[in-house]
């Protein structure tokens, strides 16, 4: 993600919700202060190998999303399991 928030990468691909949480608290530092209606709709790139180990937790964070996010999921891979 590049914008107000800045950028949170985990090469190692094993987490998601360590940067979901993270901008989710760059946001509130950001917006919160103003009104509601003035805050703005951030998109979000998630690339992953779909080996997260927290991918459970994380789209149960999606379900909570309420109107302020735009989030596309890209899982990437090679070889014979992801071919399927």
């Amino acid at each position: 993600m590049r914008s107000a928030f800045g950028t949170y990468i985990d090469f190692c691909m094993q987490h998601i919700m360590d940067g979901w949480r993270l901008m989710q608290q760059k946001y509130h530092n950001c917006f919160m202060s103003n009104a509601e209606e003035s805050w703005p709709v951030v998109p979000i790139v998630i690339i992953t190998n779909g080996e997260s180990l927290d991918l459970t937790e994380f789209q149960e964070a999606l379900r909570n999303i309420h109107g302020r996010a735009y989030v596309l999921v890209v899982t990437l891979g090679f070889g014979k399991e992801h071919e399927k």
